[in-house]
């Protein structure tokens, strides 16, 4: 408990000079400059935007990759001027941000899948792993991995998960709330597993995280983007979908699975738990910011970054390893942005 203390401190430290020298290096720049942070689930996906963007249109954003939870803390103490998360605020988030749901403008980006990595010796590339099997390992059922497949070797099953409030999280604890029949509730953060009394081999903050575990431990399995997944040219498990089919984390995949995605008029999404068609483990990412905002030249930033994105940026969307938005939603989407800011 007392080195998890100092473990989460020095968190707090690298963030807070994280944040101030990014600040400072914004505050040098003559275009309008925006700061914000989220989830590494989406760190592609702005990494790929921001230089097209400022090519584009001379708004410059900085992105920190900090995870959903401490990027809405950001938000809400007026330091970052977007988030970036696949985990729509809740009531503490929304606590946290003073505000309630209609204060806050949802602007979908793209839609991308949590790949399951694996470090298995012996193990055959892209192993399929079925719904239930992959339920019963994320609960602590199964634990070696001849009850996977024969053919494995007999050796435990080390589960290494997302800590802290991710948006990888909410997006596997979804696709599981489904596959245990609402055994596991839908969350960001690691009470998704804690609530049912599992105890993991390990808890690792962010895909550099995850990926760094399961590359050192024998017998592991945990889950990263899709985008890193192919970036790393990491082992991924094909996993079975809602037709019976064991699918490869694949942009094509992907994109079948983003067919299936309804949304509402707060651009919140079904259709995208277990989907119909394509890759079954899959989540919509949304640029978060604030309707009322006091500076218009963030105001006006925003907008143009958020008009961006939602026309010119899909275009890059495949390269990130997201899925574009379908372009009517798209336009809805720009509509509500002019409309708010």
């Amino acid at each position: 408990m007392f080195f998890s203390a100092i473990a989460r401190r020095r968190s707090w430290l690298v963030l807070a000079f994280t944040v101030a020298f990014s600040l400072v290096a914004l505050g040098a720049n003559s275009a309008t400059s925006l700061l914000g942070g989220g989830s590494s689930f989406s760190e592609s996906l702005y990494d790929t935007y921001a230089p097209a963007l400022l090519d584009d249109t001379g708004n410059d954003i900085r992105y920190l990759t900090v995870g959903s939870g401490p990027a809405f803390r950001q938000l809400g103490a007026k330091t970052f001027s977007f988030t970036s998360t696949e985990a729509p605020p809740g009531p503490i988030v929304l606590e946290v941000l003073e505000t309630d749901q209609e204060g806050l403008q949802m602007v979908p980006t793209g839609i991308s899948g949590l790949a399951i990595i694996y470090n298995v010796r012996g193990a055959a590339t892209d192993i399929p792993i079925s719904q239930a099997v992959l339920g019963d390992i994320f609960t602590g059922k199964i634990n070696n991995w001849q009850q996977v497949n024969p053919r494995l070797p007999e050796s435990d099953i080390r589960v290494i998960l997302q800590d802290g409030f991710a948006g990888a999280n909410y997006i596997m604890s979804q696709f599981l709330n489904y596959v245990t029949d609402g055994a596991v509730e839908v969350r960001p953060g690691p009470r998704w597993w804690r609530d049912i009394g599992f105890e993991p081999y390990a808890a690792r903050n962010l895909d550099m995280g995850v990926a760094g575990a399961v590359a050192t431990t024998e017998g592991s399995i945990g889950y990263v983007q899709l985008g890193y997944a192919l970036e790393k040219n990491l082992e991924t498990a094909r996993i079975e979908n809602a037709q019976g089919r064991f699918v490869r984390p694949t942009l094509a995949s992907i994109e079948r699975a983003a067919a299936q995605a309804e949304y509402d008029d707060n651009f919140l999404t079904t259709g995208l738990v277990n989907p119909a068609e394509g890759y079954p483990i899959v989540g919509l990412n949304w640029m978060v910011m604030y309707k009322d905002q006091a500076d218009p030249t963030i105001a006006d930033g925003l907008k143009e970054v958020a008009a961006w994105i939602l026309t010119e940026g899909q275009a890059l969307n495949k390269a990130a390893g997201f899925a574009p938005i379908a372009p009517e939603v798209a336009q809805r989407a720009l509509q509500a942005v002019n409309q708010s800011l």
